[in-house]
């Protein structure tokens, strides 16, 4: 399976707090890769070269981007009993958004998930208890400043269950 995320590069004491947050509410998800904003959910649809060069060309003459994440928000995930916390950006949410909707045009069309609104986002938490979620992003909002990420590169990734690995990297115009 193959995704298209971006890595934000942070500051180390913003990356340490997010390492930490996911360490204690997403530990399986924090020691398979850094903190990220998936673009194009884990797909098999293209072949790896097919998947690299449509991200290619999609990302020739995207911006680079700092985006200042600045929410933190419950997501529930429907009929798995499961709620995850988003830390949601604020500036930045619309260059995410386009940068998404190229991603899934042409070989990807199809693979655009209709059935809920795209909400870019890093997790920072998965809990089975509503209760739990909803207070880690309620004592993030009320204590954690804005986390301000620069977005240089989208990267191509093989995501399996246990695994994720670095396939290619698509670099941003420096904007």
């Amino acid at each position: 399976m193959l995704a298209a995320i971006c890595i934000p590069k942070f500051e180390a004491a913003d990356l340490a707090w997010l390492q930490d947050v996911r360490g204690r509410f997403d530990p399986g998800q924090a020691r398979l890769i850094a903190p990220h904003v998936t673009l194009v959910f884990p797909t098999s649809t293209l072949s790896q070269a097919d998947f690299v060069a449509h991200v290619s060309s999609c990302t020739r003459g995207m911006n680079a981007l700092s985006a200042e994440f600045s929410s933190a928000r419950v997501f529930r995930e429907e009929g798995a009993g499961i709620e995850f916390v988003f830390l949601v950006p604020g500036a930045g949410m619309d260059w995410f958004m386009q940068a998404q909707r190229k991603l899934y045009s042409g070989a990807l069309a199809a693979e655009r998930r209709r059935d809920h609104a795209f909400t870019p986002h890093i997790t920072l938490g998965r809990f089975v208890s509503s209760g739990e979620a909803a207070t880690l992003a309620a004592r993030i909002g009320a204590e954690r400043k804005p986390v301000i990420g620069r977005i240089e590169a989208i990267e191509v990734v093989h995501a399996g269950k246990s695994l994720v690995r670095p396939v290619h990297t698509a670099p941003l115009d420096r904007g």
